[in-house]
């Protein structure tokens, strides 16, 4: 047999191996793969560095997010926010809605369609769009740097900011639970941009094998078997009381926040300060949405007793 035929022979039974692997992925993982959707991602997955605004989302991304106590799939636009694609392309301008923020208004633990967004682009009805350029972690100077690099794009009627407490506050921080992200301080008279350091920059792009398991169900099954089963989801109880603890944890943070929307010399006060200014002057209004707790089971809808003493 000479070497073409050999090498064409060769190639057969690779295809042919590959082929039946591929099909066998699929029936072992029946109802459990989805080609497209990357599978079993944490939500740090979702980020990529951007020296910018700190991190940004990984744009035309498809996945299955593993959460705390449950899993939800994200989509993200050509420009990697949580929102239908082929928007920054269309000619024509509706009424929009742009809203700005952190993991709230992304839509932490919930599928697309039941995200704030997309719940309120649903009642608002035809004519209007909702656009969500929020992202996980965001601070209000974050989102004010979102504004400024997407206002033109967008031209919105409503810029709706929507953050929790925890959040808000990191604008006078250079890390966010171990992520570098710039940030602002009064210097001397004038407003001067302050980088993180390199160390907290720990970004890192999406392993192959995860890429190749949104495409390949025989890539899929490889990372289940090195990985494990996924995790149970946690069980949300009907009812969550608030402890002292917590109530005094709320206030504090509440407290912190307040005095910093408050000083002038703060960046909290500076960046809120600037993006109100900037939707102003595009003629947009301006709604601000703060949310006084952050993750856990009160995203997902549960019956909560009121916080002692009337917080």
């Amino acid at each position: 047999m000479s070497l073409g035929k050999r090498a064409l022979l060769s190639l057969t039974v690779l295809t042919a191996t590959f082929v039946t692997a591929e099909i066998a992925a699929r029936v072992a993982l029946r109802g459990d793969w989805s080609a497209g959707t990357v599978p079993r991602l944490r939500w740090a997955d979702l980020g990529q560095r951007e020296p910018e605004r700190g991190w940004a989302l990984r744009p035309s991304l498809v996945a299955e997010i593993v959460g705390p106590h449950d899993t939800y799939v994200v989509r993200t636009d050509e420009r990697g926010y949580r929102q239908p694609r082929g928007r920054w392309a269309e000619a024509e301008a509706a009424r929009r809605v742009l809203v700005l923020g952190d993991s709230i208004a992304f839509g932490w633990g919930v599928d697309q369609d039941e995200t704030f967004a997309a719940r309120l682009d649903g009642r608002l009805g035809e004519g209007t769009e909702v656009w969500n350029l929020a992202c996980p972690g965001y601070s209000i100077d974050q989102s004010l740097w979102t504004y400024e690099r997407h206002r033109r794009a967008v031209g919105p009627d409503v810029v709706e900011l929507v953050s929790v407490m925890h959040d808000v506050a990191t604008a006078s921080r250079s890390e966010q639970e171990g992520l570098g992200k710039p940030r602002r301080e009064l210097v001397d008279g004038g407003w001067s941009r302050i980088e993180p350091s390199p160390d907290l920059v720990r970004y890192r792009p999406l392993p192959i094998l995860h890429g190749l398991s949104g495409r390949l169900a025989s890539a899929a099954l490889l990372r289940r078997f090195r990985e494990g089963p996924p995790p149970s989801p946690a069980v949300v109880p009907d009812r969550i009381p608030w402890p002292e603890k917590g109530g005094r944890a709320v206030d504090e943070v509440a407290a912190g926040v307040s005095a910093g929307l408050l000083d002038p010399a703060s960046p909290i006060h500076e960046a809120l300060r600037r993006l109100v200014a900037s939707a102003r002057a595009d003629g947009a209004r301006f709604v601000l949405v703060a949310c006084p707790f952050g993750h856990g089971p009160f995203l997902h809808g549960p019956r909560f007793e009121p916080p002692p003493g009337g917080r």
